[in-house]
């Protein structure tokens, strides 16, 4: 990547092969680059990789970003560790997402909180959904993770209570 930049407040920035610190504008396309943090209307990201974004419209294409919050999310081909929105159209993966709805394809993620999932195909960790549509294949459902959580719970109380035994004694 190119240089390192500090942007300011514009209307709209495009940057390609460059690494920025911070943008702050009304639309942003990034291609090819990098950023630690975007605060946008509307961001588009291209091949390129992102820290923090707040949007309310962003797009990711090949792309990867940690921490987004955003209105409306769409990814394709690429990734995002922490996703919080209202919609977010996913085609790639994702570690936690907590989001109204949630449309999957062909994805892959760590946790989903959600009103509403639809997934013609989701391979996931835990899903936690009011109402789930399609194909979602998970190691942890709903029930799964209550018994899950009441099983370590049960199993964490008894070691305290034998370690507390144990010195006690002492």
């Amino acid at each position: 990547m190119g240089e390192d930049n500090t942007t300011t407040e514009t209307t709209s920035n495009k940057y390609q092969n460059v690494s920025i610190e911070t943008i702050q504008a009304e639309h942003v396309t990034l291609e090819q680059s990098s950023a630690v943090n975007i605060k946008a209307e509307n961001v588009q990201v291209t091949d390129g990789g992102v820290m923090e974004i707040t949007a309310q419209n962003l797009n990711l294409m090949d792309s990867v970003a940690f921490n987004v919050q955003a209105g409306t999310i769409n990814i394709n081909d690429g990734g995002v560790v922490i996703a919080r929105t209202q919609d977010i159209n996913l085609n790639g993966k994702a570690g936690l997402i907590a989001s109204q709805r949630a449309n999957m394809h062909n994805s892959q993620t760590g946790v989903i909180i959600a009103g509403e999932v639809q997934a013609p195909q989701l391979n996931s960790v835990v899903v936690f959904s009011r109402q789930i549509t399609g194909n979602v294949e998970t190691v942890l459902d709903t029930k799964s993770a209550i018994l899950f959580g009441a099983a370590a719970g049960l199993a964490l109380g008894v070691v305290i209570t034998l370690l507390k035994s144990i010195f006690r004694d002492r």
